[in-house]
């Protein structure tokens, strides 16, 4: 019984001198987003540390692919990403997952312009039968309203040439046409 109290304040002695030698275990991995809200096609770009080293990382917006990265020899990565088109109103989950060891981080992200836009539309709609209720809002959820971007040009846009001379301006259209502008 002597010994072991001889022996038990050795080795509590000796580890809180050891204590600083102990490595401590790391904080998970953790992200850091450099906007937090946009409309789709934003260009996020995204910190990361704590994933290890030289983990290939892959990044996620929701459930779809958005990116991927390298962590360096400290477990950290920064890459940038662009927030999907179809990207509906409302609040995402960008997410950085270790294809080595399975460590992941997330961060919200909110799809807030067309959120916003979402919430003016919406609050113009008052449906009194709630079947027909239910049915907008559930196509109201899915994206219906929100379509995508469309861009188109005038086919004649290209051939509206313009030379300005002093007063006077003629079109290459006008001119081949045999009409002037101007005097």
């Amino acid at each position: 019984m002597l010994l072991v109290l001889i022996i038990c304040p050795a080795f509590i002695l000796a580890f809180s001198f050891m204590g600083s030698a102990i490595p401590s275990l790391a904080a998970g991995p953790s992200m850091a987003l450099s906007m937090k809200s946009g409309p789709p096609t934003t260009m996020v770009r995204i910190n990361g540390k704590g994933f290890g080293d030289n983990q290939s990382i892959l990044i996620d917006f929701d459930t779809t692919q958005v990116g991927t990265s390298l962590a360096d020899t400290t477990g950290a990565f920064i890459v940038q990403v662009q927030i999907p088109t179809t990207a509906t109103p409302g609040n995402h989950i960008i997410q950085a997952i270790s294809q080595n060891s399975g460590l992941s981080a997330s961060k919200t992200f909110l799809n807030r312009l067309i959120g916003d836009y979402a919430s003016y539309i919406q609050s113009f709609i008052q449906i009194r039968d709630p079947q027909i209720s239910d049915y907008v809002q559930q196509k109201l959820q899915e994206g219906v309203l929100w379509l995508e971007p469309l861009i188109q040009l005038n086919p004649l846009f290209a051939r509206r040439i313009y030379r300005s001379t002093g007063d006077a301006g003629y079109s290459a259209q006008g001119m081949r046409a045999g009409f002037s502008r101007g005097r």
